[in-house]
């Protein structure tokens, strides 16, 4: 007699490929999603990660696994709305403080 495998095993087995669908996705709308202010931005993350998580569910649910329930689409709504401060947060380090030299300083004031 053959064993049947556990269909949550497989279907969460299925989901390995997430990280890279949501990297070429990112990819293909990195240029315009960078133009838009971070309020903006996170209507695109909300979209990709609502995407990624329909895909996700569709293979869980084409491999036998019970409905998760509607909780389980709060994570594209967290991260939409945390998307805007971590997006400031990354661009922290871009921003320097530009350093006058004194000789253009002295000279200016002459």
């Amino acid at each position: 007699m053959r064993n049947k495998a556990n269909p949550e095993k497989i279907a969460s087995r299925a989901g390995g490929g997430k990280p890279r669908l949501m990297a070429y996705m990112a990819q293909i709308l990195h240029r315009r999603i960078q133009m838009l202010s971070p309020w903006q931005q996170s209507f695109y993350v909300f979209g990709l990660l609502l995407i990624l998580l329909v895909i996700m569910l569709v293979t869980r649910l084409a491999f036998g696994a019970a409905f998760p329930g509607p909780l389980y689409f709060a994570s594209s709504v967290i991260g939409a709305v945390l998307w805007p401060s971590f997006s400031l947060l990354l661009r922290l380090p871009q921003h320097r403080k530009s350093r006058t030299d004194d000789t253009f300083t002295k000279l200016a004031n002459k």
